[in-house]
């Protein structure tokens, strides 16, 4: 999701697709990219020439949709590949339908390591073997429906409404006392 602009590098998941391609016939798996592909269109054509050379893995490009209730709700992963992330709202918005999330981990994103629970939620996957095995764990419907919830209790727990207007009270009012 967003754009699809080098820094969110849908390369990255492409190339580890075309890696492991043959691998998954038996899984069906398809990734979804959804964002506008105006703002680089020479990015766009690439990724869309680097997706045909998969056999085994359907690639969908969207293009930008504002329905993201539609979107969670029919996909199972939510997969992130930027290079650059600083925090990640859309993984915090993924966890919340109960999508376990994988990131393929960079150097300069913190932004996934602090809201996917390794192990637990999600995946931070240094390589395509991690990014395969990862997948392939999350195939296995109990262990999906572990991390799927696990996703929703973290969600619940540190980014809900509820939890984000506690948090915003609590440090306006520290910046706010009066000794």
């Amino acid at each position: 999701m967003g754009h699809v602009i080098p820094v969110k590098a849908f390369h990255r998941t492409i190339e580890s697709l075309i890696e492991l391609d043959d691998r998954w016939q038996e899984l069906k798996i398809s990734y979804h990219v959804y964002g506008d592909t105006t703002k680089k269109k020479s990015y766009f054509e690439e990724v869309k020439k680097e997706a045909l050379k998969l056999k085994n893995t359907k690639v969908y490009f969207h293009g930008f949709n504002a329905d993201l209730n539609h979107i969670f709700k029919t996909h199972h992963i939510y997969v992130m590949s930027s290079t650059d992330e600083a925090f990640g709202l859309v993984l915090v918005e993924a966890k919340s339908y109960g999508l376990p999330c994988i990131s393929l981990d960079s150097e300069y994103s913190s932004g996934p390591r602090e809201v996917i629970k390794h192990n637990v939620d999600g995946f931070i996957c240094k390589n395509t073997k991690e990014f395969y095995n990862s997948i392939v764990f999350l195939s296995d419907q109990q262990n999906y429906e572990v991390f799927s919830e696990n996703a929703i209790l973290d969600h619940k727990a540190r980014f809900s409404s509820e939890k984000v207007l506690t948090d915003w009270q609590q440090m306006l009012q520290k910046v706010f006392e009066v000794d």
